[in-house]
């Protein structure tokens, strides 16, 4: 609060006090402050920071440099930015690193995005990955959307995959979304076979999350492209056992009120009330 306020002089006896608490310990606290006192700092005062902070240990020097980020003005984020990516990557931390990215990016420039792409690919954990995948996802040009989805197909886990496959189906072009879009049933459909029933109550929420999630895109299709991908579908759900059909169908309802509206949910709902009053 005082920053605003002070004269350089004092700024300088400022970055001096917050400098004694430089240590992965307070580092919270550490970015913060030198964060209040960024924008009221001289150009030869943040010069002097710029210059010190590059021999700083790198998980030090990526946490304040992203905190800093918001602070700055605009010519000089891009530049930042840029520095912070490059710290980051030595972060030892997956967690950190894949919060460092997340808390960058509505800062990155467009010339910057492969390196974040980059610099997701060396996250371990696949989780930590795929957050930042999806999260950068909306940002990036056809090409930069293509190499991940080559990424997605690389994935272990079938629900980190089927979740960016269908975070990338929203921003590919029209004559690439179906495509995208008939990867990721693929990839559901592999799990229902490998896993047993989809629906069943085995299934984890993000199985659960990625199917409803496909199904209320399929419903925003025209019906000539609806019903073939509806016909697969229904054709894999005719194996399912009656407790797993029925559990289905709330995330089925957007698909089957496309293809045959009110009619159709109301003769479902008929036949659902029929076959608990035949076999309870």
């Amino acid at each position: 609060r005082l920053a605003p306020h002070l004269p350089e002089s004092m700024l300088r006896e400022a970055l001096a006090i917050v400098h004694t608490m430089q240590d992965l310990d307070h580092l919270g606290v550490y970015a913060s402050a030198l964060a209040g006192l960024a924008p009221y700092l001289s150009n030869e005062l943040f010069q002097e920071l710029h210059d010190e902070m590059r021999s700083w240990n790198h998980a030090i020097r990526a946490e304040v440099l992203a905190e800093l980020v918001p602070c700055l003005p605009q010519p000089l984020q891009a530049t930042i930015v840029a520095e912070a990516i490059m710290a980051a990557k030595w972060h030892a931390s997956d967690f950190r690193k894949r919060e460092l990215l997340l808390e960058l990016l509505p800062s990155v420039p467009d010339a910057l995005l492969p390196q974040v792409i980059d610099l997701a690919q060396t996250i371990s954990s696949e989780s930590d990955r795929v957050r930042v995948l999806i999260n950068i996802t909306p940002r990036l040009p056809a090409s930069l959307l293509q190499e991940v989805r080559h990424i997605a197909h690389a994935l272990k886990d079938a629900d980190h995959k089927a979740a960016v496959l269908v975070e990338i189906a929203h921003h590919v072009s029209s004559s690439l979304q179906e495509q995208v879009l008939r990867e990721a049933l693929a990839v559901v459909g592999k799990q229902r076979s490998s896993t047993g029933d989809f629906g069943a109550p085995q299934h984890t929420t993000r199985q659960s999350d990625n199917f409803a999630r496909l199904m209320s895109f399929l419903a925003q299709w025209s019906l000539d492209k609806l019903q073939p991908v509806w016909n697969e579908i229904l054709s894999a759900q005719l194996t399912n056992t009656r407790h797993v059909l029925l559990a289905t169908f709330h995330t089925l309802a957007p698909v089957m009120f496309r293809l045959g509206g009110k009619a159709t949910m109301q003769a479902t709902a008929n036949a659902v009330h029929d076959a608990g009053r035949w076999w309870p």
